[in-house]
């Protein structure tokens, strides 16, 4: 795939046409059912993050606060929904997402500290911004 379609591919990927050629986001409170029982306050993920809270959400998915048990610290993990039309390889495509986050070094942008998959969802762990995660949910 060349850059141009990656990049467009990128920005489009998380909406969806409907039938009266509408755009809207691919998440929705509906598709919330599909995070109960694997994201949820209270559980844990992939045997070392627990999550708290939850932060925000938006047409993506989830952000919730959690606690990395490992390194005992607190850290905010984003679920994103696998319904992603004409993505082949979407663990290749997570990678190359949290390869770049993870080089970004700039005041405002959370590091990327990890990503996985659990439960068959998808997950990227981010630098808890504190004074984000003390204020109210938000929408992404």
């Amino acid at each position: 795939m060349h850059a141009q379609e990656e990049e467009a591919l990128s920005t489009t990927r998380f909406c969806r046409s409907n039938d009266d050629g509408s755009v809207t986001p691919e998440w929705d409170d509906s598709r919330e059912a599909q995070l109960l029982g694997q994201f949820e306050v209270g559980l844990m993920v992939a045997d070392r993050y627990f999550l708290t809270g939850e932060l925000g959400n938006g047409s993506m998915g989830r952000v919730f606060l959690a606690k990395d048990l490992r390194l005992d610290r607190a850290v905010a993990m984003k679920v994103v929904s696998h319904r992603r039309h004409g993505i082949t390889n979407l663990e290749a495509v997570l990678q190359r997402e949290a390869k770049l986050g993870a080089n970004l070094n700039r005041k405002g942008i959370a590091a990327v500290y990890d990503f996985g998959f659990h439960d068959n969802k998808s997950y990227t762990i981010f630098e808890a911004q504190i004074a984000l995660a003390s204020s109210r949910k938000v929408k992404f």
